[in-house]
């Protein structure tokens, strides 16, 4: 019962904090639409983040095996 009440308590912590308040905001002005320059940035970014460990985990999965590293591909 008791560990209801701390989870009840930090949900509604969370729904005052400012980074909520802010996300409801910004639900509400539609301004984290796809067309957005910003949303379209970080989208591309995380892409570019995404191939470049994707190309790591390739590497270290090569390596572990005993095969040769992998080579990057577009």
């Amino acid at each position: 019962m008791a560990a209801l009440a701390i989870e009840t308590e930090s949900i509604s912590y969370h729904e005052k904090s400012a980074a909520h308040l802010l996300a409801k905001q910004c639900q509400k002005a539609n301004l984290c639409s796809e067309k957005n320059p910003a949303n379209l940035a970080q989208q591309q970014q995380f892409k570019q983040h995404t191939s470049r460990l994707r190309l790591l985990f390739r590497n270290a999965h090569a390596v572990s095996t005993g095969r040769r590293t992998a080579v990057k591909r577009d």
